[in-house]
C-alpha cells in the first residue's frame, strides 16, 4: 500500500475500533475505497483492532504496513 491508502486503511479501520463500522462493513470499504482483497482488508482491521488494545496476536504486517 501506499501512503495515501495506508492513511484511508486506518481511517476505516478506527471507525471499527470505535464501533461506527462492523469488520465486515469496514473490509467492504477498504476494498471499495482503497482496492484491498476483501481478506487482507479484514486482516488489516484484525491486526490495528490487536495492536491499538495492545493484545497479542500471532500474525504481522510488512514493515511499512504497520
Amino acid at each position: 500500500m501506499n501512503r495515501e491508502q495506508q492513511s484511508a486503511a486506518y481511517q476505516i479501520a478506527r471507525s471499527v475500533r470505535d464501533g461506527a463500522v462492523s469488520q465486515k462493513a469496514g473490509a467492504a470499504q477498504m476494498h471499495r475505497d482503497i482496492g484491498l482483497k476483501l481478506s487482507s482488508a479484514s486482516f488489516f482491521i484484525y491486526v490495528y483492532l490487536h495492536m491499538s488494545s495492545g493484545s497479542q496476536y500471532k500474525r504481522a504486517l510488512s514493515a511499512p504496513d504497520s
